[in-house]
């Protein structure tokens, strides 16, 4: 009976620890793209856009545990429309762009600052396995990295000029990134930080509750006989 009641424990747990779904695209990535490196290392069930118009096509479909996207080489209005009317629906997203006009829908409003090293993580969650300040560079973007100024959301990391790097908006639905995804001094911090977002819009599931445990055959035996025992026991008293 043990065996049974153990294995039933870690069905259960498995049930509630099932692979999200994830929908990704970036439009291009001239150094090595971090956030893939992420998501390959990652166990949730990941779909990638071929370009835009998938990406779009996919998104309005619906059905998506986390919808990232990343715009480093053109304006993608559409995909950039999308993903804000995902957000707008009630849906998680992590999101960058580098044109400084697309942050209303994430939380965030662009300074200007731009091009940027480095910046350091503040909150706790994002920071593990991290060491600050982040570095960056430029593999070869007109604008690789953009100041920003929470306007709906909350600050989770700050560039060396103290503008905003990272924002968090729509009740921790969304993140807003102001550095591109292969930009990264360190891949493997890159990697460690897009690990985090990840993990934050996508928390693990508490274990499922453990059913009641099933008594053994030798407990119910003992317990079948002191029943009897006391039995006998009050029949001679009276």
């Amino acid at each position: 009976m043990k065996n049974i009641t153990i294995a039933a424990c870690l069905s259960l747990y498995a049930i509630g620890a099932q692979a999200a779904e994830i929908l990704y695209w970036s439009d291009i990535a001239t150094g090595v793209d971090a956030m893939d490196a992420a998501l390959a290392a990652s166990s949730h069930t990941i779909t990638t856009a071929s370009g835009e118009t998938d990406f779009v096509t996919k998104i309005t479909a619906g059905g998506w545990d986390l919808v990232v996207n990343f715009n480093q080489n053109r304006a993608n209005d559409d995909a950039v429309s999308a993903t804000t009317n995902w957000v707008a629906g009630g849906g998680k997203a992590i999101f960058a762009h580098w044109r400084p006009n697309a942050g209303a829908a994430f939380g965030a409003s662009y300074t200007g600052k731009n091009n940027i090293t480095s910046f350091s993580i503040s909150n706790p969650l994002l920071a593990t396995g991290i060491t600050n300040p982040v570095g960056l560079y430029n593999p070869g973007w007109g604008l690789f990295s953009l100041g920003m100024a929470e306007t709906g959301g909350i600050s989770a990391a700050e560039f060396a000029n103290t503008n905003d790097a990272i924002i968090i908006g729509n009740g921790d639905k969304t993140i807003i990134n102001g550095f591109l995804n292969d930009t990264f001094v360190d891949l493997a911090q890159g990697q460690a930080l897009f690990t985090n977002e990840i993990n934050y819009m996508l928390p693990s599931p508490a274990p499922a509750a453990l059913p009641a445990a099933v008594p053994e055959p030798a407990t119910m035996l003992l317990a079948g006989l002191g029943l009897m025992s006391l039995a006998a026991s009050r029949r001679r008293k009276n």
